[in-house]
């Protein structure tokens, strides 16, 4: 099996929230123009920013999600690229 390049967009816009809340901004992604992943959260936690991918609550009342990928690499890959389009979109809006 051939692997492919994992290509990602910005699919809209970074959309902000309000300052002084730990959700700082929801962010749809687009995979290799055929994939949309849609409302990935920028999150601020005790340790910084991170993203947190879509999730649905299950019966148990526990969060879940909806979207996983396994691959470690490809998963910081993912999480650096979103956080790099929300620090370009907050250096925007300070100009």
């Amino acid at each position: 099996m051939m692997e492919e390049t994992l290509q990602m967009r910005v699919a809209g816009k970074v959309r902000m929230i309000d300052k002084g809340r730990i959700l700082k901004a929801f962010v749809d992604i687009c995979f290799n123009n055929v994939i949309t992943v849609k409302s990935i959260r920028i999150l601020d936690g005790k340790k910084g920013l991170f993203v947190s991918m879509p999730q649905h609550r299950g019966r148990d009342g526990k969060w879940y999600d909806t979207i996983y990928c396994p691959n470690t690499q490809i998963r910081g890959e993912i999480s650096e690229f979103i956080l790099s389009a929300y620090r370009r979109n907050l250096d925007s809006d300070r100009k």
